[in-house]
């Protein structure tokens, strides 16, 4: 059934997600519950679980009742109280944006753990997530117990498995005719094919080398050629665009790969206006 659209100023991002919150903290009482950012919540689990109210707040200005997506949200926690043992093959790695990792890294303090997450460059981390079908949630140090993975096997075990998870999965959309591609993987791993050096060396790619790699956003890859100056201010352009309007911004900077790497690099604005 179609739902209209709010007629009444809805809540904004911030209000919403402290009003998710409110609701989840009545509706599960035994658990810690805490704001992280807008439109992201952490549940004090066994394995701590950060999650985003993107989804929900896009339902939420489309007509769904907001008590609605709190109670989608309920059932969701519930059902990770139930869930099987981390297993090695839910391991996959992720790309986020500063203040990611706060949460995590005070909760593995507590408990005495080591922090998984590296520096990648601009701010951003790579991450260690357990993907599941109903939610996904940051691996830590003891879980990794659980599933079997050394933390030296960590990068390896989850590259791995994103290797085995894009297969016939990775989509590649032209933008404006120009040598500038969104490049996506179900949305929560466009980012992630940055650490896949095996992608930008075997799958036939529709783009000439050198380019630059965007990730404005969790949900946006955008590549460029550099044999193009016009297609790489104009991908610029759009990085900075969608990391100023979308949810979940990571950074307007781009990355060019050298050696087999992605290296972070900085287009100064007066280049620009050339």
């Amino acid at each position: 059934m179609n739902r209209e659209p709010l007629t009444t100023s809805p809540l904004d991002a911030t209000a919403f997600t402290a009003e998710v919150v409110r609701l989840l903290c009545k509706a599960l009482p035994d658990l810690s519950i805490e704001v992280v950012a807008d439109l992201q919540y952490l549940v004090g689990l066994a394995d701590p679980l950060q999650s985003n109210l993107q989804n929900g707040y896009h339902d939420y200005l489309g007509g769904m009742p907001l008590e609605t997506v709190a109670e989608k949200r309920v059932e969701q926690i519930r059902e990770l109280m139930a869930i099987k043992p981390a297993q090695a093959s839910d391991i996959l790695p992720v790309l986020r944006g500063p203040g990611y990792g706060t949460a995590i890294s005070q909760k593995n303090a507590e408990n005495n753990e080591p922090d998984l997450h590296y520096d990648f460059g601009h701010g951003l981390a790579v991450f260690y997530i357990r993907n599941t079908p109903t939610s996904i949630m940051s691996m830590r140090a003891s879980t990794l117990a659980e599933a079997g993975v050394s933390i030296e096997d960590l990068a390896q075990v989850a590259l791995t498995n994103l290797r085995r998870y894009r297969q016939g999965k990775v989509q590649f959309e032209q933008v404006a005719d120009q040598p500038i591609y969104l490049v996506s993987l179900d949305g929560d791993y466009d980012s992630s094919l940055l650490l896949d050096e095996d992608f930008w060396t075997t799958e036939k790619l529709p783009l000439t080398e050198p380019y630059l790699a965007f990730v404005p956003n969790r949900g946006t890859l955008l590549i460029a050629s550099m044999s193009s100056n016009e297609a790489v201010l104009g991908t610029q352009h759009l990085a900075q665009r969608s990391f100023e309007d979308r949810s979940y911004p990571l950074t307007p900077h781009p990355f060019i790969r050298n050696a087999g790497e992605w290296i972070p690099v900085k287009i100064e604005a007066e280049d620009e206006a050339k």
